[in-house]
C-alpha cells in the first residue's frame, strides 16, 4: 500500500521530540529502548515489517526455519524491517535493494561501520564480534512483535533518529501527528522567546500549553 504522501511530507520535517511529547500526552507508552542508529545523522520513518525469530532448539527438535534475506519479495518498497535478531553488512545490503526503507535489530551486530556507510537506515543494539550461530530461528512475519521495550503490530510506524526510535500504533497515527503539530509550534514559540530574551516567567507560561492535549 502507497503511504499518503502527506503523512510522509509531516515525518520529513516533524523532530522525533515532538512525536515523543505527542505520544506522552496520548498515554502511549511505545518506545525503544537502546536501540540506536548505526549513522547518527539517518532518520527512518515507515511501516513496519516485522519478522519474528525464536530461540534455536536444536538439531532434532522439528523447528522450521528461514532467513531474513528469503523474506525479501514479501515486504512493500518503504516498509521499516524490525527483527529482534542480528543481520550483517550483507542481509543489509540486500534488504536495502528491495527497497526497504530502514532495519531495526533488537541485537548487536558485526559489520558495524560497513552497515553505517550504506545508504539504508539501520538501527541495533550496538557493535560486536563475537558470533553465536544458528542462536535465533526466523519463523514467522507480518506478527505482533515485543522488542527492547515496545508493542509492534504490523503495519505500525516506525520513527527514529539519534535520539532512539518511536512505534506509532497505526490506528492511532493522526491522532498522535495532531498532537505533535501542536508540540511543534510551542517548540518554535520557545525559540522566538529564547532568542528575544524572555524570562522564565514567559517561558513557563509558553511551556504549560503543551502540559495538555490540544482539543
Amino acid at each position: 500500500m502507497t503511504m499518503d504522501p502527506k503523512i510522509k511530507e509531516f515525518f520529513s520535517r516533524v523532530s522525533t521530540g515532538s512525536v515523543s511529547d505527542a505520544m506522552k500526552l496520548l498515554n502511549i507508552d511505545n518506545w525503544m529502548d537502546d536501540i540506536l542508529p548505526i549513522d547518527p545523522q539517518k532518520t527512518v520513518f515507515g511501516p513496519a515489517f516485522t519478522i519474528h525469530a525464536s530461540i534455536n532448539t536444536g538439531r532434532g527438535s522439528g523447528q522450521k526455519g528461514t532467513s531474513i534475506t528469503n523474506l525479501c519479495e514479501q515486504w512493500q518498497e518503504g516498509d521499516v524491517l524490525v527483527y529482534p535478531g542480528c543481520a550483517g553488512e550483507i542481509d543489509s545490503r540486500l534488504c536495502m535493494n528491495y527497497g526497504a526503507a530502514g532495519i531495526i535489530l533488537g541485537g548487536k551486530c558485526r559489520d558495524y561501520m560497513e552497515m553505517g556507510r550504506l545508504d539504508i537506515p539501520v538501527f541495533c543494539n550496538g557493535p560486536k564480534i563475537r558470533l553465536r550461530s544458528n542462536e535465533y530461528v526466523t519463523d514467522a512475519y507480518n506478527v505482533p512483535l515485543d522488542m527492547a521495550g515496545a508493542h509492534i503490530e504490523p503495519g505500525d510506524y516506525i520513527f527514529g533518529n539519534a535520539d532512539g526510535v518511536i512505534v506509532i500504533p497505526k490506528d492511532r497515527l493522526a491522532e498522535v501527528m495532531y498532537q505533535a503539530e501542536m508540540v511543534e509550534e510551542v517548540e518554535h514559540m520557545l525559540q522566538a522567546a529564547l532568542d528575544r530574551g524572555c524570562t522564565i516567567e514567559e517561558l513557563n507560561k509558553i511551556r504549560d500549553i503543551k502540559k495538555k492535549p490540544r482539543a
